[in-house]
């Protein structure tokens, strides 16, 4: 056969092979997640919602023995709201603004008021319950400011403190006692705690084995 003939052949057997190789490359590609399109992402499907106060005995146990060993790999699989309102009351002052009476006492009110502001400030979630355990059951009022210090984005450390003393911050703590007073039934014990919309009383004292419940899969993305 003559070489110019052979050269040719050879030429096209290489595209053929660089071809396939291109085209497997793309296919490879399409079966790659894209971490900033909407798909192949893990969405969080159970929703958990716990009502609590900052001085409650039981609260301080559930956060310390039941929601802090979860955290942060809860945040990966469920949607977590935490709501410091408790079995607290308000009145309006003026056209927007509200004084708080709470069942623990005036302290309460105030840290209730700085955890309030910390679940609308504090971004990424990871970051909120280290703030929130640490206020948890303290006993003075400038434990805030240690805290902040502690557990806060540097950035956002001034304007916590400011929003647990100022109107804005009060505003928040009423948007907590709605959430709180509009249940449906009532609530009457600290801590309440729903999934995916409905008391669980077992998850008070087994909120992994009750989270894992509710994702109703075979093996539970918790452990």
């Amino acid at each position: 056969m003559p070489k110019k003939k052979l050269r040719f052949l050879f030429l096209l057997s290489t595209m053929g092979l660089g071809l396939l190789l291109i085209f497997a490359i793309l296919i490879a590609l399409q079966l790659v997640p894209n971490p900033n399109s909407g798909h192949r992402v893990k969405v969080p499907t159970v929703q958990l919602r716990v009502f609590y106060e900052s001085l409650c005995p039981d609260s301080t146990s559930f956060l310390r023995t039941q929601l802090e060993p979860l955290w942060p790999t809860l945040l990966q699989f469920v949607n977590v709201s935490l709501v410091p309102f408790g079995k607290a009351s308000w009145k309006q002052v003026g056209d927007d603004d509200y004084v708080f009476h709470c069942q623990h006492g005036k302290l309460e009110c105030t840290l209730n008021q700085a955890m309030s502001c910390a679940v609308e400030l504090i971004r990424p979630g990871r970051l909120l319950l280290p703030l929130i355990s640490c206020l948890q059951q303290s006993l003075h009022a400038d434990k805030l400011h240690q805290c902040a210090n502690a557990h806060a984005p540097v950035g956002v450390v001034d304007e916590l403190i400011q929003c647990s003393n100022n109107s804005y911050g009060r505003r928040l703590l009423y948007q907590m006692g709605l959430q709180t007073k509009s249940q449906d039934p009532p609530i009457y014990y600290i801590p309440w705690i729903e999934i995916n919309g409905q008391r669980n009383v077992d998850a008070e004292h087994n909120l992994k084995q009750e989270l894992c419940k509710a994702f109703n899969q075979s093996t539970c993305p918790l452990d």
